[in-house]
């Protein structure tokens, strides 16, 4: 400042949005913060960056190992780590962070592979057996490295022969396990996707199209075998808002005699897939973004809500038994 005259740059924070910078009191360090929701720490003597602490970066996608013992934990920076649930303790780490996104997560029944859906519109495919990358498979050609078509499911045949993929832009692909050949494509319906555990079927929707509906998949062509249509709820309250019925999330029961959706407009459904119809749906639900999960036996439903808090139904009567609240996300 005293001699009117710019230093050298110190560095570049992030490809995202730079929102702020603060000196340290004793101006030995620079702080910077971005779009990317990290803080980094520069040296202003050296320009230099100082490590950063570890953790995880932007959003998170956990997933039970097939023995139940550990729970995977990817990122947006591309780590992919092993916490084992007793001891609360990382016990290896297949990949640091430092490359590119994953946003979703699978692992095969037989519990040989791992599927981490990316940003780039591609694939890891991970054995686990040795621990080592299998291959890499692009959903396209020349896959979109820039981030403008994330792969948002995963998920494998109950044999584990087959790996499944849903992206925005590429639609639900099958792909041959462990070789990466292209099976089938079908058009994109929507995002979000659910196998059928005895392997007959896809479930597939989300996105924003009206009538709202969700598809099933021949899971061996990708053809569709039904497509059922969602009906607006009225709201409990006759004051509130109508909301639109969009899909948020679709699980198979374990039987696969079931299906449970979840709906923007604060709705739980319970479908007959044979039958193509609605058997009971939970009302009173805050209304958003929710993710589902099923108990292995088939007794109960676990609704992540966008409140921060998680509802466990019964899902024979679809009643409300437990609140969980205090939830990060």
């Amino acid at each position: 400042m005293k001699n009117n005259k710019q230093l050298p740059d110190v560095g570049r924070h992030s490809s995202w949005t730079l929102t702020s910078i603060a000196l340290s009191p004793d101006e030995s360090i620079l702080y910077s913060m971005g779009g990317d929701r990290l803080i980094r720490r520069w040296d202003s003597k050296s320009g230099k960056q100082l490590p950063l602490p570890e953790g995880y970066i932007t959003q998170t996608v956990p997933i039970a190992s097939a023995d139940g013992e550990h729970i995977i934990v990817a990122d947006h920076a591309g780590a992919i780590d092993f916490w084992n649930v007793k001891t609360g303790k990382r016990d290896k780490q297949l990949q640091p962070n430092g490359g590119y996104g994953i946003d979703c997560l699978a692992i095969s029944a037989d519990g040989k592979w791992l599927a981490g859906g990316r940003t780039t519109q591609d694939v890891q495919l991970w054995n686990l057996t040795a621990d080592k990358l299998e291959l890499t498979i692009p959903l396209v050609a020349n896959p979109d490295e820039k981030g403008g078509d994330h792969v948002k499911r995963v998920a494998f045949s109950p044999d584990s022969k087959v790996l499944y993929t849903a992206s925005g832009k590429t639609g639900i692909t099958a792909w041959e396990v462990p070789s990466g050949k292209k099976i089938w494509n079908a058009p994109v319906i929507g995002t979000l996707l659910s196998v059928d555990p005895k392997g007959r079927w896809l479930a597939t929707g989300g996105g924003n199209d009206r009538p709202v509906k969700w598809t099933m998949l021949d899971a061996k062509t990708g053809k569709p075998v039904r497509v059922f249509e969602v009906v607006a709820q009225e709201p409990a309250d006759p004051q509130a808002n109508s909301y639109p019925p969009f899909v948020t999330d679709l699980a198979f029961t374990p039987d696969s005699s079931r299906l449970v959706s979840s709906h923007y407009d604060g709705t739980v459904h319970l479908w007959d897939p044979d039958a193509g119809k609605v058997l009971a749906r939970a009302r009173g639900i805050p209304r958003g973004q929710s993710t589902l999960a099923i108990s292995p036996d088939g007794r109960w439903i676990g609704l992540g809500r966008g409140d921060r808090k998680i509802t466990i139904f019964e899902l024979n009567t679809m009643k409300e038994v437990l609140t969980l609240t205090g939830h990060d996300s």
